[in-house]
């Protein structure tokens, strides 16, 4: 049972799948798309860190389903993303080069392609408040100067 009384059906890879007559609370620790109210298993421990964090800097967030985790979306921005094992957060691409140099970080390559500016941590790398805080303050420091990404038209 989800806050507010809603009953998941536990679909194909532990995916939750709500009821489309009921809305999921933002607060509740699960992701969501509002267009279709899917909801997927994250790690939900590490999505409450982060979302501690971004609270305690006085940013709001909104929360948001992509690249297979829940991104927190900050002035319409990708600023953090939670995933199952990792998180992956947008720097200032001028220094990317000394984050990747830190343990657990990786390049973010997606279809072949290295993404500029985008860094995957391994939960293992974050393990104290203060190693989370250091990627999750980077990540805010930069929203303000990165661009957003164009809308699709729908």
């Amino acid at each position: 049972m989800l806050p507010g009384g809603i009953s998941p059906k536990v679909g194909a890879a532990g995916i939750y799948v709500i009821p489309e007559t009921r809305v999921v609370p933002e607060n509740s620790g699960i992701c969501y798309l509002a267009e279709n109210l899917s909801a997927m298993a994250l790690n939900e421990k590490l999505m409450a860190r982060v979302r501690e964090l971004i609270a305690a800097e006085q940013y709001e967030a909104a929360e948001k389903k992509m690249f297979g985790g829940c991104c927190f979306m900050v002035n319409d921005k990708m600023c953090v993303c939670v995933r199952d094992s990792h998180i992956m957060v947008r720097l200032d691409p001028a220094g990317v080069d000394e984050a990747l140099e830190l343990p657990g970080a990786s390049q973010m390559v997606m279809n072949g392609r290295t993404m500029t500016g985008y860094v995957y941590v391994d939960e293992s790398a974050l393990g104290t408040k203060k190693q989370l805080a250091w990627w999750v303050s980077r990540a805010l420091a930069f929203n303000h100067l990165a661009r957003s990404s164009k809308q699709k038209k729908k």
